[in-house]
């Protein structure tokens, strides 16, 4: 399980390209099932094309819902905790 809070605030996307290169290295060496979830700061377009990249060069994919009924900010589903 990788619970991931990305860098928020920081100019560019250095930073936050740098926390997904470490948890990348360390998925590469792991061996069975995972599941990477958390707060993924994708506000940006970068931000978000890192991520699904991330995704696609694990393996991951998103999770699909029969009924979806999270909440949309901005466009995006989020899931806010009760």
């Amino acid at each position: 399980m990788v619970n991931f809070h990305g860098v928020n605030f920081s100019f560019g996307v250095t930073d936050f390209q740098k926390q997904i290169d470490q948890i990348t290295r360390v998925l590469a060496i792991h061996e069975g099932p995972v599941i990477v979830s958390g707060d993924f700061n994708t506000w940006r377009k970068t931000r978000l094309e890192i991520i699904e990249s991330f995704a696609i060069d694990i393996g991951l994919g998103p999770l699909s819902f029969e009924q979806d009924n999270r909440l949309k900010i901005f466009g995006n589903r989020v899931y806010l905790h009760p």
